[in-house]
This record gives structure tokens, C-alpha cells and sequence, in this order.
């Protein structure tokens, strides 16, 4: 076999000259020295007598007696094949990440990505997962064209994630820093705890139980009892908006805790709230009364139609994980079954029976939205990764909600049910552990995180016996003595 030196490298070249008086087995040579910062992305061009040939190599270190320090070591290797002759395309050239750097904390939750481009880059395609694998894109790519920056809109505070970009052309695809993602963390909201609205009902109106920044208050918001509420994030800012339905009056949102703004003069059966086609700020899915049928509200303040029929129940959330941050719509049609809205266009079938009530959570902790339904008859369904049902309960619950109620490493989704008759409320933790929380049925349901230690607090009503918050599945604190008609938690105010 026969060694031969590699030419000058053309990036990430060697750092200096070994000194040749301390014995050095490559004295007075050019050679990776001295302290790196970190690893370093070296380019060499291999002679034309490698092509088409088996090759190995090798790197050589050289000791001395001069001075004592840490090893080094080699991270990864991946070569590149570029084609010759009249037509011929060649993959794009290295490619290299450049913000937020590998590892980043604090990252804002609309963070910019960037890269240097690579020669002969057409295109570029980046990947932002919640699964951190470092090595596989779980949610597919996004085409930019040709910029080599894009900014998200649409990551969540506090939350795991890697990223990658891939320069494309006719010739193939390139990844960047040889194939591996970089994990980083998103910054904690400035004020994580979260405020509790509830509707008392006539004569006592709607009303927003606010953390402000610890010192908690209650303030009524309004004085009509709305029949239906929704959290919502309608212009894209860390502060929710309160969607609401009052008789008589139509849909309203309470914007910013500024000030409401009428959304539609017709009554809704329900409303639900997420980001439909990826621009970063929620769109209202509402089944109107009167058989008006399903309709959208974009974000750029367009209607579309979604189905002409009224829904048995409606979510919404990434079933698919398809990247882009388009949000899917699952709905329960009487008579024909529940079907999903694939990424604001394909309709989907997912079940011959329709669906009463249905929630999103993440209850097996890949990143992906498990679906939780409940088929009349039937009891409680989930939905694993959009492909596969298994029981959760055989019985009919009388409502169901999702959270994170014991905080755990994997941010695994957990269930609370409230089942018929004397068999009380349950949590469903882990994907695997039944818990019995109280004894009566709770008739009102809600989680977030009111005292922002990580984990959401279950938020029940029973009947007659007030509004009480659960938490971390140990300690039941008293809320208000009246029971409400409805509760919705999420962070209403700035402070």
C-alpha cells in the first residue's frame, strides 16, 4: 500500500509549524496545533488517482516531551463525489450552519436560522424538530429557494429542538456540517405562569383570575356569559387572545387584554384555534349554528369553507408532523365518521364512527401530536403518530383534557378523564399509569401552569362544590366557591 500526503486543505487548513526541537516525530512541519476552539470543519480535495478506487486514511500524531495537553479526536467524515463533462451536476459543495449556534440556549421562540452557502447550491431546504436525534429530519423539509436565512414563527418557550439546512440542486443534496443537527433550547416566557378566565355564568358574567407577576387578582372582563371559549394567539405575541361565543351577539375575541373585537355576528357551535397554514399566528376554526357549515378565518383575515356540514367535534394540531407549522383539523361529521385536514389541504379518513370530543397531546413523547377521542359506545381512543388506535378507556367519559401534570424529562402529554356515574376522575400519566385524583366526576375541566413550576395543575369544577386546582397531582387548593360554566388557562396578560 502506498500513503500519500494530501495537498494544502482548502478550509480548515493546518494551524502551524511543529517545532522541531523537542523530538517530534513530524518536527518542522505544517500540522493541526495549539488549542482549537472547538472542532474545526476541514476541506481536502482528493488526487485524481483516488476516483474509483478504495481508499483508506489515515492521520498521524506526533508527541514530544515539550509540553503536557489534552488529546484530540475526529468527529465525523463524509466525502463528496463531483461529476465531470458536458452536462454534467455535481451535489452542492459543504455547507455549514452559522446561527443559532450548536447547543444554544435562550433561543427566541422566533428565532432567525442562517448558513454560509455552498458552491453550486440551487436551493436550500432547512428542518426544525422537537425530536432531538441529532442525525434524522422527523418533520420534513421547507424549501427557502435560494436565501440563506429564514426566520421561525411558530416554536414553542422553554422547548427542545434541533435544526438542520441541506443546499440542493440537480445534482443531489448536501447536508450541512456533515450530516449532524444542532440541538438547541428555546427561552423560558418572561412570566410562565398562567392566568385562569372563568365563566360563572348569568348574572355573574366572564371573569380573568391574573397571576400579575405573582400578586394574583380577579377583574371581570365582561358581564354576558359566553356559551363557548377558546384560547387563541391571534397576532403572533407572546400574550393569548380569549375567543368567545355570546347569544345573541356572535363570536368575539378579547385581544391582547386590551379590548374586544367582533370576529363574526353569527353564533358558533364551536370554536377551536391553531396555525392552519404556517404563518405563524393562529387561525379560527368555527362550526357556525344554523347550518352554516365549518368555516376558517386566516390569519391575513380571509374566510374559507371547510366542510358544509356542522361538526360533532373539532381539534387541532400537527397530526402528520409535517414542518412548515401548518397545524391539522380533525373533525367528527354525524353519520359519515372523523376525517383530519391534512396541512390546510388534503382531507384524510381516520375512523367510521364520529368523534364526540377530541383532544392533541403528545403522549409518547416523539414531538408528534397523538390524537385522543371519544367514540360513542366505545369509549376513549388515541391516535398514535396519525397510524395506529388503541383503547385508553372503555368507558364514556364526560370530558377529557391533556397536559403535562408531573413535569416529567420526557414531556410526555398525560390525560385527565372524568368518568360516568360513582367512578370519579382519573389522570392517565405516562402513557401507562392510571391515577384516581377524586371521587366525583368533575364537570368542568381545564390544565396550564398557574404557579409556573414546570408542570401544568389540573383546573376542576364540580358540581356544587366549587372551582379547585390540583397540583402536581398532590395538593387540591381552592380556586372560587361558585362552580363555573367554563375555564380556560393561558397567559392573558404581559406581567
Amino acid at each position: 500500500m502506498v500513503w500519500s500526503s494530501f495537498a494544502t486543505p482548502t478550509a480548515g487548513g493546518y494551524t502551524g509549524l511543529i517545532s522541531g526541537d523537542f523530538r517530534n516525530p513530524i518536527g518542522n512541519r505544517q500540522a493541526w496545533t495549539g488549542t482549537s476552539p472547538g472542532f474545526v470543519t476541514t476541506i481536502v480535495r482528493l488526487p485524481p488517482a483516488a476516483n474509483g478506487q478504495n481508499i483508506q486514511l489515515r492521520w498521524r500524531l506526533g508527541t514530544d516531551y515539550g509540553q503536557e495537553a489534552a488529546g484530540w479526536s475526529i468527529d465525523s467524515v463524509q466525502f463528496y463525489t463531483y461529476q465531470c463533462g458536458p452536462g454534467a451536476v455535481s451535489p452542492p459543495g459543504p455547507l455549514f450552519k452559522v446561527a443559532p449556534s450548536n447547543g444554544a440556549v435562550s433561543v427566541s421562540i422566533s428565532p432567525s436560522l442562517s448558513w454560509v452557502p455552498a458552491v453550486g447550491g440551487t436551493r436550500y431546504e432547512y428542518c426544525v424538530d422537537r425530536v432531538v436525534n441529532n442525525s434524522t429530519c422527523e418533520t420534513g423539509w421547507v424549501n427557502v429557494g435560494a436565501a440563506t436565512s429564514v426566520v421561525l414563527t411558530s416554536l414553542e418557550p422553554g422547548k427542545p429542538y434541533q435544526w438542520q439546512v441541506r443546499a440542493v440542486n440537480a445534482g443531489g443534496s448536501t447536508q450541512a456540517d456533515v450530516g449532524v443537527f444542532w440541538p438547541m433550547i428555546t427561552m423560558a416566557p418572561p412570566n410562565p405562569l398562567a392566568d385562569v378566565i372563568v365563566d360563572f355564568g348569568s348574572g355573574v358574567g366572564l371573569w380573568a383570575y391574573f397571576d400579575a407577576g405573582g400578586a394574583a387578582f380577579l377583574s371581570r372582563i365582561h358581564p354576558l356569559s359566553p356559551t363557548l371559549t377558546a384560547r387563541a394567539n391571534l397576532n403572533g405575541n407572546a400574550i393569548a387572545d380569549l375567543v368567545v361565543n355570546f347569544p345573541g351577539f356572535g363570536v368575539w375575541a378579547f385581544v391582547d387584554n386590551t379590548g374586544w373585537q367582533i370576529i363574526h355576528p353569527w353564533e358558533a357551535n364551536s370554536i377551536q384555534a391553531g396555525d392552519v397554514d404556517g404563518g405563524g399566528r393562529d387561525d379560527l376554526v368555527i362550526d357556525f349554528q344554523g347550518g352554516a357549515g365549518i368555516w376558517i378565518l386566516y390569519d391575513n383575515g380571509n374566510w374559507g369553507r371547510l366542510h358544509t356540514l356542522g361538526a360533532t367535534a373539532i381539534a387541532i394540531g400537527n397530526l402528520d408532523g409535517t414542518a412548515g407549522g401548518r397545524a391539522d383539523i380533525v373533525i367528527g361529521l354525524a353519520g359519515f365518521g372523523t376525517y383530519v385536514f391534512l396541512n390546510n389541504s388534503t382531507w384524510v379518513f381516520l375512523s367510521g364512527s364520529a368523534a364526540r370530543n377530541l383532544q392533541f397531546g403528545d403522549l409518547d413523547g416523539n414531538g408528534l401530536g397523538d390524537l385522543v377521542a371519544h367514540f360513542p359506545g366505545f369509549g376513549q381512543y388515541i391516535l398514535y403518530n396519525g397510524s395506529e388506535w388503541l383503547s385508553l378507556h372503555p368507558l364514556e367519559a364526560s370530558g377529557f383534557m391533556t397536559g403535562n401534570f408531573d413535569n416529567d424529562a420526557a414531556n410526555l402529554s398525560d390525560v385527565i378523564v372524568a368518568l360516568p356515574g360513582n367512578a370519579g376522575t382519573w389522570a392517565f400519566v405516562n402513557g401507562n399509569t392510571w391515577l384516581k385524583i377524586h371521587a366525583l366526576p368533575a364537570t368542568i375541566m381545564t390544565t396550564g401552569d398557574v404557579d409556573g413550576d414546570g408542570s401544568d395543575d389540573i383546573i376542576l369544577g364540580f358540581a356544587g362544590r366549587g372551582l379547585w386546582r390540583l397540583r402536581n397531582l398532590t395538593t387540591w387548593l381552592p380556586l372560587h366557591g361558585l362552580t363555573p360554566e367554563s375555564v380556560v388557562t393561558g397567559r392573558f396578560s404581559p406581567n
